[in-house]
């Protein structure tokens, strides 16, 4: 039984990172997003403390939302396999790529290679996919979704 001073309460748990993908977000703020600006504005309203989201738009590519910044990534791909698993290997991407927003473009190459396969197996990441990437440093907030 303890007898020293009692313990203060301690930190209620901080979430590192979210990664919604377009519908879980839409369905998360109720409404439906259709421009890139909308997608920003919703991950926003939904982060809260949270430090960093992750959110996935398929063949719209991604946007990283933190506390002090947002980056945006589209992938410009004309051989779409399978999308299926694409969002659970930009996740992947973005943890290999460091979990920071400088770590955006080969979430987004590791998304293209497994969208490029028509298959379940993750193919190895090329240059090709990580040419197919496009970063963003200022969104285009009007740019329309069309995934």
């Amino acid at each position: 039984m303890p007898t020293g001073p009692r313990c203060a309460e301690p930190p209620a748990p901080r979430v590192f990172l979210v990664k919604p993908n377009r519908a879980e977000l839409e369905e998360e703020v109720g409404r439906s997003l259709t421009t890139l600006g909308e997608v920003i504005e919703a991950a926003g309203e939904v982060a809260g403390g949270i430090e960093q989201g992750l959110v996935g738009l398929g063949v719209d590519g991604a946007v990283i939302v933190s506390q002090t910044s947002v980056r945006e990534a589209e992938a410009r791909l004309d051989d779409v396999g399978n999308p299926v698993g694409a969002d659970d290997t930009l996740l992947a991407g973005f943890l290999a790529g460091g979990v920071t927003a400088e770590g955006l473009p080969e979430a987004i190459a590791w998304s293209v290679a497994a969208g490029r396969v028509s298959s379940t197996r993750m193919p190895a990441v090329t240059d090709r996919d990580r040419k197919a990437v496009a970063v963003h440093a200022d969104a285009d907030l009007g740019r329309g979704l069309v995934g």
